[in-house]
């Protein structure tokens, strides 16, 4: 068994996927109380030792809640790791990465917090089956870098099962998933951000198989969350997102490559925060693949895949496109490219797997489908 503390007197107790003994975690609540978009660094104890958590990224959200990513560097034996938190009324929602460790924590009502299992290593990423290539072309994109910041506005869609069957605030969770996908484009260098345009709960039923629900979300006038439509354009968002509870996979995009018409994700909440997930379909609909050993397709873009590296003799890692390496490896916040260096070894190289020059030259497209 995992036991943490997250806030003072607040006992945490959940399961680590990744090993027997996990850390125990300790956020000083003056400081989660205090945060702020500007907020330099926080203190976390990890196993009764100090560690300051270096603020990457952050953002004061619409709603008066805050958004805050950081991270801490290897020392000696212990092992660097990343934080990525939103503060709402609610309490703390937060995801740790340490080492092979994975902490999901969520408020539970009066003050407590607890730790979830996560799901994301127990289910595949997507269901069975391609991805259809949508209509994007690379001729009608680029070049790489031209843009100013790309800000792509997300429509958050949770089903009625999803708000049911989250114990915590579904909403800060979908602010979470959103502050993990701009970790991924701070560290990479990609010119781009997400921020949420809304956050709606439809009384929709799921049906359990996620490919049919969103064609559902996606099919305007089938019957079947015809409203969201119309939100979409309310809310000028660029991508829709359906937050989902029961289904046999992570996520799915509707397209690789898609037009406005095609940007339409799904994720399962209990995968929505921790392996990167809403980056990884929102790289599809800007045309970024999965690593060239399980996908070898070359549409959209032939150097468009993800990268994994396992060294002998101790734990690999992937980027956010890749699936798994044969032995197992983390998802780490970076997307693959020559240019790019993670421990000491590129994440990806330039005719096979450049998905930072996707996203570079896709970004400003996706950002303007409304």
């Amino acid at each position: 068994m995992l036991h943490s503390r997250l806030l003072p007197g607040l006992l945490l107790a959940g399961t680590s996927l990744a090993t027997a003994a996990a850390p125990s975690l300790k956020l000083q609540e003056a400081a989660t109380s205090a945060l702020h978009a500007g907020t330099p660094a926080l203190m976390l104890e990890i196993e009764g030792r100090p560690v300051a958590v270096r603020r990457e990224h952050s953002r004061a959200l619409a709603t008066g809640d805050v958004a805050w990513s950081g991270s801490w560097d290897a020392t000696g034996q212990a092992a660097g790791g990343e934080l990525s938190l939103v503060r709402s009324p609610a309490g703390i929602t937060a995801v740790v990465h340490r080492g092979e460790d994975l902490l999901r924590i969520v408020p539970v009502g009066g003050g407590r917090h607890q730790t979830l299992p996560l799901a994301t290593r127990q289910l595949p990423m997507h269901p069975p089956g391609d991805i259809p290539v949508g209509p994007l072309k690379p001729s009608a994109v680029g070049p790489a870098g031209a843009a100013p910041t790309s800000r792509v506005r997300l429509l958050v869609v949770a089903t009625a099962d999803a708000v049911a069957g989250y114990p915590g605030d579904l909403r800060a969770l979908a602010e979470l998933s959103i502050a993990e996908s701009n970790l991924t484009y701070q560290r990479s260098g990609v010119d781009m951000d997400v921020e949420l345009a809304g956050y709606v709960v439809t009384p929709y039923e799921e049906s359990g198989n996620m490919e049919q629900d969103l064609r559902r979300l996606r099919s305007p006038g089938d019957g079947h969350m015809d409203e969201v439509h119309a939100l979409r354009d309310q809310h000028a968002a660029d991508v829709v997102l359906l937050l989902m509870n029961r289904a046999f996979a992570c996520g799915l995009a509707d397209q690789i490559g898609a037009d406005a018409d095609g940007a339409f994700v799904a994720v399962l909440e209990q995968c929505a925060a921790g392996e990167y997930v809403l980056a990884h379909e929102i790289g599809h609909l800007a045309g970024a693949r999965h690593d060239i050993k399980r996908d070898p397709a070359v549409a959209p873009f032939a150097f468009g895949h993800g990268y994994w590296y396992q060294p002998p003799r101790a734990l690999g890692w992937r980027t956010v496109m890749s699936y798994d390496c044969p032995t197992g490896c983390r998802r780490i916040p970076y997307w693959s490219s020559p240019d790019l260096l993670h421990e000491g070894q590129p994440t990806g190289n330039r005719n096979e797997a450049d998905n930072r020059r996707v996203l570079e030259l896709t970004r400003a497209k996706i950002a303007g489908f409304r």
